[in-house]
Parts: C-alpha cells; structure tokens; sequence
C-alpha cells in the first residue's frame, strides 16, 4: 500500500487574547481570541504522525466525499450533524411589518446563511485550550503580515520594484507628504535607525483601506541591509480632519531579494 507524508508545522496548543475597545459600550473592552487556521493536508498529516502507515490519498479522498456530501445536503436545506462535532444549519432573517402584504421570497433568499451550534464534545476540547497571554490592542495601527505579491511568501523577503500587500488593523493612508510606506533599515538589535534620510518611501501605493495597503517596494533597497515596513499616517476612523499627531505601525524585518 502506498503512503505519502506530509510535512507541516504544528502549534503548541496555547493560545492568546487581544483586548479590543468596543465603542458601542463606551471604554469596554471585548476579547478576542488569536485565530489559528489549519487546512486539510495539516489534520492529514497530523493522523498520519498518530497512525502510522495511513494512506493519504485515501484520506484526501474521503475527506473530498464528506465535503461534497455536506454542500449536497445544504442545497436541499437540510442541517447536517458533522460527525458529532457540531450542527451546520440554515437560517434567515425576515423583517416584515405583516401589513404590506406578502413577505418577498427573493428577499428572505438572499438574507439565508450558514450557522453552526458546537456539540458538548466540542465545547470540551476548546474549554482544554490554555490562555498563554492577554494584552490589550494598541488604539494605533498594526501591521500583521506582509506578502510578497510577486513569490506569494508570507514574512522574510520582499521583490525590489514588486507589489506586497500589507495586512492588519487601522492602515489607512492620508494623502499628505509626511505620510506613506517607509522602508527603514534597522540596526544589529533590530532597531528602526532614527535618521530619517535613510528611509526609503514606497514610490506608489495601489490599495489604501483601513485592512489593506498594496504598495511598491523602492528600486534602490539595499540586498545587504535588513528592514522593517513602518506605516505613517495622521488619518483619522472617526472624523474627516485628520489627527493632530501621527500614527505609526512597524513590520517584522524584512530583505530585499530580486
């Protein structure tokens, strides 16, 4: 019988939660938890590392059947009980004053989504998850990750005259000079150098949202030097007038690479 092993990087099986201000309840704070997302390769993986000699494509394809079976009893309406872990359901929301005659089928169609209600077995395993840490978010801007759109990598390296694509929270750019994307060349301890001539501006930004900023990285970056991405902006969530102070969020180290 044939086997393959997949390789993957596991997790340590802690997590931590971020403190957000909920502006809704005015100075509350609401927690969230750190998201980790494992796909199918990495559960098949993981059973192949418990049971040995576990056929992967057998795996692969059985998980296949499931997921097509599953869509097939959705598009019927029915709620499928996902081998005890939980319950996939239909629900709609209809708003109807019950006096403007009937309820609009096409309507109540478009407003239809998926829930899912957690088994007692499942709700066991996360009650076993260990909180490592709680911090309360920065009310700034936050960089989380950094892609190279030209290699498709996450983190490490980034194109010289590419795009990348920045994620994260609060990244949006005003239009002044003082603000943009700045690549700064940092010092042996990882440091942002505080002389400002040395860094290098994106020379053009594709994509400015709150979430997303696409932008250029500068032809003359340095293949020898390492860099962090620092985000400068005096925009402002909540008004048209932009703050009186600047805003600033900083990348992990990155390097030029052609």
């Amino acid at each position: 019988m044939e086997t393959f092993n997949t390789t993957f990087s596991d997790t340590e099986g802690k997590g931590t939660v971020t403190l957000y201000t909920n502006h809704v309840k005015g100075g509350a704070y609401v927690g969230r938890f750190d998201r980790k997302t494992v796909d199918m390769n990495t559960l098949i993986a993981r059973i192949q590392k418990r049971k040995a000699g576990t056929n992967e494509l057998a795996l692969q394809q059985s998980a296949g059947f499931i997921k097509e079976e599953v869509l097939e009893s959705l598009r019927r309406g029915e709620a499928v009980n996902l081998m005890d872990l939980g319950t996939l359901y239909i629900s709609v929301k209809i708003e109807w004053d019950g006096k403007s005659g009937e309820p609009d089928l096409k309507e109540s169609k478009k407003n239809l989504r998926v829930k899912f209600t957690p088994s007692p077995l499942t709700q066991a395993a996360v009650d076993s998850v260990e909180i490592k840490d709680i911090s309360v978010a920065s009310v700034g801007p936050e960089i989380r990750s950094v892609k190279d759109n030209f290699t498709g990598l996450e983190g490490g390296t980034v194109s010289i005259g590419k795009d990348i694509e920045i994620k994260g929270e609060r990244l949006k750019l005003d239009d002044g000079d003082a603000s943009g994307i700045f690549f700064c060349p940092v010092d042996a301890g990882g440091t942002i150098v505080a002389d400002e001539s040395r860094w290098l501006k994106s020379p053009k930004v594709t994509c400015n949202r709150p979430k997303t900023i696409r932008c250029y990285v500068p032809d003359n970056l340095d293949k020898k030097s390492e860099y962090r991405i620092l985000l400068r902006t005096f925009f402002s969530n909540k008004n048209k007038q932009l703050l009186k102070e600047k805003r600033e969020a900083a990348s992990c180290i990155v390097r030029a690479a052609e």
